[in-house]
C-alpha cells in the first residue's frame, strides 16, 4: 500500500517516524535523471527525520548513523511529495520524497539494530549526572 502523505501531516508523519524507526538500518539512495542513481548510505541506523518550514519552501532532514565518525546528514530542499510505502506489518516500508525539480530521495527501511548493538549504543549516548557537593 502507498501513503500520499498530505504536506499539512510531514511534521507529525516524520516524528512519528522517527520515534518508530530509531535504530533501524537504513538504505538511502538518490533518484536523479541528471546524475543518476546514487546509494549515499547503506546499512547505517536511523538517527531521526525532521521537517521544517512550508510545502516548497521547506527542508526534510535525514539523519543516520552511530557517531559522529559514522554519521551522515541529508537535506531534501523544497520536497514537494512524501510518499510512504509498505506492505503490512511485517515489512518496514520505503519512504520516498519527491523535490520540486523531481529529485527522489529513496529511504529504505531494512530491518533494526540487534538489541545488544541498541543497548550498548544508548549506553554510551548516555551521560552521567554530576554534582558539586
Amino acid at each position: 500500500m502507498i501513503q500520499d502523505v498530505p504536506s499539512s501531516e510531514w511534521k507529525r508523519f516524520f516524528d512519528d517516524m522517527s520515534k518508530s524507526r530509531i535504530d533501524w538500518n537504513t538504505k538511502i539512495e538518490i533518484l536523479n535523471d541528471s546524475i543518476g542513481d546514487q546509494v549515499l548510505a547503506e546499512r547505517l541506523p536511523l538517527s531521526g527525520i525532521t521537517y521544517e518550514g512550508k510545502k516548497a519552501a521547506g527542508c526534510v532532514e535525514i539523519n543516520v548513523g552511530f557517531d559522529e565518525e559514522n554519521h551522515q546528514t541529508h537535506t531534501v530542499w523544497n520536497p514537494e511529495k512524501v510518499y510512504y510505502s509498505c506492505e503490512g506489518d511485517a515489512d518496514p516500508g520505503v519512504l520516498e520524497i519527491v523535490e520540486l525539480d523531481g529529485t527522489k530521495t529513496m529511504i529504505h527501511l531494512l530491518e533494526p539494530l540487534p538489541l545488544s548493538i541498541r543497548v550498548a549504543r544508548s549506553h554510551s549516548m548516555a551521560r552521567p549526572l554530576s554534582r558539586k557537593l
